[in-house]
């Protein structure tokens, strides 16, 4: 056997450190149950007695298809909180490989092998001990899914932007369809995908019909796929409208007569969640804990910088504009998924962002990574981020120990 490669043995042990941060006491940790897993326990019970569903009305409406996936750990372990939240563990752990992947291939056409390597390395560490998708990889509920599908889905659109080859595009159709079956972020994925291939076609205009011919696959498989949840929509659409509705800033109930107030603050809100003040619900978050710790902070900020070097600067090739286009509008629409409902900012609604954003801050350390030029040096560098970010979790989650899952 030839010897594993030395980005692949640190991926092995980022997705093994994940899978410890996530499986560890799960059976203890967080106690007791929500009432959104019981019902989605109730769920599970009526499909293992044959009473199929494509669409669970209860507890506000749940897309189904978490749901049948946690029918396998269900049987195995019976209808126990624990069942629920092996499978979101599973998926928990899967999407730090994703990430790897998904930010590996955006930078592909931009860096070398080692270069994108790497970064997506630096992204799936970033993610792996990211206390906010830990948080919702120990819980049974559905979201954790939807970033996991909302990554495959903007992974196989930016494959089929720079290869133009169809079976990308079915992919991402297929993709952007089972998000649609997962979380209400689904019915947002395609407003991204719309203002990439938009993006794609003011940038190259050469491939325009490319582009469009891409969109119009991509839309068509996933349209076929949503068929079935859409004719339910059809005959309910209560169902597709009141939650959602009921929760945006729109309705009088919300913004008590004061639209712009309101969103004001929201945006205020959802802006100081990533330094100041994250979400404030012991069962979203450790309270108040915002998205970033100081030092991945400073990368983060480091990214930005990078991000808005490659929208705005002249000489940015149409591949790195394309990119950035890319990160800025998923990461938008799915923060304004919070900013734009009650109760910013939300870590349950605006979790799809997450599969954008921990690409930024792995981006700035890349970067910096590239000034330093000397091996030692950088050896140094990589064992000091290592330690000092695991550290910084570390302490965080001791520190707020009591304010966890209580």
């Amino acid at each position: 056997m030839s010897r594993i490669s030395k980005p692949t043995a640190i991926l092995i042990a980022i997705i093994a450190l994940g899978a410890f941060l996530r499986f560890y006491r799960i059976d203890q940790i967080p106690p007791g149950l929500r009432f959104d897993e019981a019902f989605n326990l109730i769920d599970i019970l009526a499909l293992l007695q044959g009473q199929f569903a494509i669409f669970f009305p209860a507890n506000n409406g749940r897309e189904p298809l978490f749901n049948y996936l946690s029918i396998v750990a269900t049987t195995i372990f019976g209808a126990q909180p624990i069942a629920l939240r092996v499978t979101a563990a599973l998926i928990g752990t899967a999407t730090i490989l994703l990430m790897y992947g998904f930010a590996r291939a955006l930078f592909s056409p931009s860096l070398a092998k080692r270069g994108r390597d790497g970064l997506g390395v630096l992204a799936a560490f970033l993610l792996s001990i990211s206390v906010w998708h830990v948080y919702y990889s120990r819980y049974g509920l559905r979201v954790i899914l939807a970033l996991a599908l909302t990554i495959l889905t903007l992974w196989w659109v930016w494959n089929g932007l720079q290869r133009k080859d169809t079976r990308d595009f079915v992919l991402a159709g297929i993709f952007a369809a089972l998000t649609a079956y997962t979380y209400l972020s689904g019915r947002l994925l395609p407003l991204v995908l719309i203002a990439l291939t938009l993006a794609a076609l003011a940038l190259d205009r050469a491939n325009a019909r490319a582009y469009i011919r891409g969109l119009v696959i991509t839309g068509i498989v996933a349209f076929i796929l949503f068929v079935p949840l859409g004719a339910y929509f059809v005959a309910h659409p209560d169902d597709f409208l009141a939650h959602g509705t009921s929760l945006s800033i729109f309705d009088a109930r919300v913004n008590k007569g004061d639209l712009m107030g309101t969103l004001g603050n929201n945006l205020t809100k959802v802006a100081g969640m990533f330094f100041i003040r994250g979400d404030f619900e012991d069962f979203r978050n450790v309270p108040d804990r915002p998205v970033f710790d100081p030092m991945i902070g400073a990368l983060f900020v480091v990214g930005v910088i990078l991000l808005l070097r490659d929208l705005l600067a002249p000489k940015t090739d149409r591949v790195a504009r394309l990119r950035a286009i890319l990160i800025m509008v998923a990461l938008v629409t799915f923060l304004a998924s919070s900013a734009l409902s009650d109760d910013p900012p939300n870590f349950t609604r605006t979790l799809p962002a997450l599969s954008v954003l921990m690409i930024l801050p792995a981006w700035g350390a890349a970067a910096i990574w590239e000034r330093v030029r000397a091996t030692s040096a950088r050896q140094i560098a990589a064992g000091a981020f290592a330690v000092i970010a695991l550290a910084s979790t570390a302490l965080d989650i001791i520190k707020n120990r009591d304010k966890m899952y209580a």
